[in-house]
């Protein structure tokens, strides 16, 4: 039965503001590359925030506030996707799994957005694990007191629904929030009725 949805931030919760950012910028290659490669050590806990955002910078040529700036600017919440998340809460858990680094979370909502929508937040800059490796899928059932099978995990990269699938969850691929609504309710019915 299932018990628990878990949400991505990114892509998901918010739009992918970085990648917005990073559109409106003349980027090689490379230097696409080097800001992955920033934001995944930074991920990982390797570098605070602060440190990502100074090298993020210095890889585009800018200031940090500049980028800081520009990232803010394409950030945006869907509010019928928060709406619905209300609705679930009152029959359900609900968590994030992101990677993001330590505090990314509560930058970007209050202490009392977070407790009114999610039982549970999970940063993998806090522990030091990323998606898709199944200790932090673990990590999170194991936050929220449940089973593999007792939750829906949603991201909108497929490499993190899979492993998700293979850590035991069930997974929907964000595409978009009236696609994920039909899809997870489909789920959840198919469950009420096995």
């Amino acid at each position: 039965m299932i018990k628990a949805i878990i949400f991505d931030c990114f892509g998901v919760l918010l739009n992918d503001s970085m990648d917005a950012a990073v559109g409106t910028l003349s980027v090689s290659g490379r230097q696409r590359q080097d800001l992955r490669d920033i934001m995944n050590a930074a991920n990982l806990g390797l570098l605070t925030a602060k440190e990502a955002r100074e090298q993020h910078a210095q890889v585009l040529g800018i200031s940090a506030e500049e980028w800081t700036q520009l990232v803010a600017s394409h950030e945006g919440r869907d509010t019928r996707l928060f709406a619905y998340i209300l609705e679930l809460k009152k029959r359900y858990k609900t968590a994030i799994l992101s990677n993001v680094s330590e505090g990314g979370i509560s930058r970007r909502f209050s202490a009392e957005e977070l407790a009114q929508y999610f039982d549970v937040v999970v940063e993998s800059g806090a522990i030091g694990v990323g998606k898709p490796d199944a200790e932090i899928y673990e990590h999170t059932l194991k936050k929220l007191a449940i089973m593999p099978n007792e939750a829906i995990f949603t991201d909108d990269r497929d490499e993190y629904c899979a492993a998700a699938v293979e850590a035991g969850l069930s997974a929907i691929l964000f595409t978009g929030f009236d696609k994920f609504k039909s899809d997870l309710e489909e789920l959840l019915v198919a469950d009420s009725n096995s």
